[in-house]
């Protein structure tokens, strides 16, 4: 076949890039167009359009708060139930609420950070101090 090249060397052993953040989306903060096309809640976005400030206004409306209608009371360091005892994980609101984080909030800032920084910067921040 006279004239025809073909070149692979660029693609060998290149992995897809994790979705990204397009565009945060208008209304309630964290919704967001992702690189992959889908809409789904990003932290920085939220983070970075008021989700905070939203959150305390939402509460003051009798909808939300802390203790409010989730039945229970958190602190620095844990959510209790008027009883008590401890309330897992699973079952709290975390961080969007005002609350402790829970492990998925954890989870969900170091991929937020490894999505646009260096993994070894992203540790360093997160270390517990």
């Amino acid at each position: 076949m006279a004239g025809v090249v073909l070149c692979f060397g660029g693609l060998r052993g290149t992995a897809a890039a994790e979705p990204a953040v397009v565009e945060c989306l208008e209304g309630t903060p964290g919704p967001a167009l992702w690189s992959d096309g889908t809409t789904r809640f990003s932290q920085w976005c939220f983070d970075n359009n008021g989700g905070r400030e939203y959150l305390d206004e939402e509460s003051k409306s009798g909808l939300g708060g802390n203790p409010g209608p989730r039945g229970y009371t958190c602190y620095e360091d844990a959510c209790y139930w008027p009883d008590g005892t401890p309330v897992p994980n699973a079952e709290r609101c975390g961080t969007a609420c005002g609350e402790p984080p829970t492990s998925g909030d954890i989870q969900r800032a170091w991929w937020n950070c490894v999505e646009v920084k260096p993994e070894a910067q992203c540790r360093e921040e997160q270390r517990p101090r």
